[in-house]
């Protein structure tokens, strides 16, 4: 058994020592003849049929549409993108007319916001026309006290804000005259003199 494995081991070994690389003819040297392929060689003359299937013919046209409605489609969204722009830029200049460039927004804008929301937990449990109105007038005082150059800009592009502002003034001046004959009756009345 121990002479058939060591046999078996030279017979392997002589002929992985063999050479095959090579042979010798007039002093030079070639390589070794090459294995035939098991591949089939390949065939340089393809045949092309030139007439397209009704298939090919389908999906080229199916092609060509759906590459149309994309583009129409492109054009579509571009010009609706382009008039927001132009809406946005026409809403920029507008209110850049209206707002006081010394006045910040950030603060404000929160106070106001706030307030809207104190107006509207304020009115909560009352009647339907305390709650639908005092919210907006919270809201508007606030933005009156936070954005002073921005209301008085706002008031004056108001149509009839002249009217408003003269009633404005006769009611503070008439105000003013009330008081200043109730403070007359009353030193009358109890005979105090003014400066007293």
């Amino acid at each position: 058994m121990k002479r058939l494995a060591f046999l078996t081991s030279l017979a392997v070994t002589g002929l992985a020592t063999r050479t095959l690389h090579t042979e010798e003819r007039d002093g030079v040297f070639t390589p070794a003849s090459k294995k035939l392929s098991i591949y089939d060689p390949e065939d340089d003359s393809l045949i092309v049929d030139e007439e397209p299937t009704p298939l090919e013919l389908t999906i080229r046209k199916t092609r060509h549409e759906i590459t149309k409605s994309f583009a129409s489609t492109n054009n579509e969204i571009q010009k609706v993108v382009n008039q927001w722009i132009d809406i946005e830029r026409r809403a920029r200049s507008t209110v850049s007319k209206f707002v006081d460039p010394t006045e910040k927004i950030l603060p404000g804008s929160i106070y106001v916001t706030l307030t809207y929301f104190a107006g509207a937990i304020i009115s909560k449990n009352r009647g339907l026309f305390t709650r639908i109105f005092t919210p907006p007038i919270f809201a508007l005082a606030a933005f009156g006290y936070n954005y002073p150059g921005t209301g008085s800009i706002i008031l004056s592009h108001v149509p009839g804000s002249e009217t408003i502002s003269n009633a404005v003034e006769e009611g503070s001046k008439s105000i003013s005259g009330v008081i200043a004959q109730a403070r007359d009756s009353f030193h009358r009345i109890t005979g105090k003199k003014e400066g007293k």
